[in-house]
C-alpha cells in the first residue's frame, strides 16, 4: 500500500512538472559518472565528472557535447572508501552528441541520439599481472598503463522537467567501441603464473579490441534561456 501511495505521488509530481514545453539551451551534469566502476564490486573504479552543454538548433534538433575529467585528487584514493582509485589515476573524455526530438509538441520530450566518444585513461600500476598482445601472461613490479577507447552509441532518452529551469535526462542505448591498451616503463617485468581465479581485469589486456558498448545514465540539466511555451 505504501509503495502504491509513493508511486501515485511521483506520477502527480511528474504531471505537474510537465505543464510547460522545454525550449532553449541546457547545461548538464551526469549524476552517475563520479561512481563508475567496471566489475567485481568497486575494485576497478574509473570515476569522472561530466559537464555538458546542449544547443537548441530547431524545435526537433539539438547538438551537445560533454567533457569528462577524472583524477586522483578529486576521487577517493583511500582504501575502505567507496571508490579506490590509484594515486596516479587520470581520465579525460569527450562526447559530442546529436539529438532528434520525437515529440516536440508534447510536454515530456522523448528523443533518439547519435553519440561519439573518446576516452584516455592513465594509471601507474604496482605488483600487477596482464595479458600481453602475444597472449603471454606477464607480471611486473611497476608499470605505466594507457587506455584509449573510442566508438559510437545510439541512445533513446527522455527530458523530464522538474521545474521551469531544472530537470532530469534519462537515457540508454548501445553501439560499438574500440579499446587500445598499452603498457610502458616496466620495472621487474617477468613471466607470470597462469591462475584462472586471479586474472587481471579483461579490459586491461594489451592491444586493440573491438566490442559492443552499452549506455545507461541519468543527468541533471539546467535550462539557460527563458523560452517556455504555454
Amino acid at each position: 500500500m505504501k509503495n502504491i501511495f509513493v508511486l501515485g505521488l511521483l506520477v502527480c509530481f511528474s504531471m505537474n512538472a510537465q505543464t510547460e514545453k522545454l525550449k532553449g539551451d541546457l547545461i548538464t551534469f551526469d549524476l552517475l559518472s563520479p561512481f563508475y566502476f567496471h566489475y567485481e564490486a568497486f575494485d576497478y573504479p574509473t570515476p569522472r565528472w561530466r559537464l555538458g552543454y546542449i544547443k537548441e538548433i530547431s524545435e526537433k534538433r539539438k547538438l551537445g557535447v560533454e567533457i569528462g575529467f577524472g583524477h586522483a585528487s578529486i576521487s577517493s584514493v583511500k582504501k575502505g572508501n567507496l571508490l579506490n582509485t590509484g594515486e596516479h589515476y587520470t581520465l579525460v573524455e569527450i562526447r559530442p552528441q546529436y539529438y532528434f526530438i520525437l515529440n516536440p509538441k508534447k510536454k515530456a520530450n522523448f528523443y533518439t541520439s547519435i553519440e561519439l566518444f573518446y576516452i584516455y585513461h592513465y594509471e601507474k600500476f604496482y605488483n600487477e599481472e596482464f595479458f600481453a598482445e602475444e597472449n603471454n601472461y606477464l607480471k611486473f613490479d611497476e608499470a605505466d598503463y594507457h587506455r584509449q577507447k573510442f566508438g559510437l552509441v545510439g541512445n533513446l532518452g527522455w527530458f523530464w522537467s522538474l521545474s521551469k529551469r531544472i530537470g532530469l535526462n534519462f537515457y540508454m542505448g548501445g553501439g560499438i567501441k574500440f579499446r587500445h591498451n598499452n603498457y610502458s616503463n616496466f620495472i621487474g617485468l617477468a613471466n607470470g603464473d597462469h591462475d584462472e581465479e586471479h586474472f587481471s581485469p579483461y579490459y586491461r589486456k594489451e592491444g586493440l579490441k573491438f566490442n559492443a558498448e552499452f549506455s545507461l545514465g541519468l543527468k541533471l540539466f539546467y535550462r539557460m534561456k527563458k523560452k517556455m511555451l504555454d
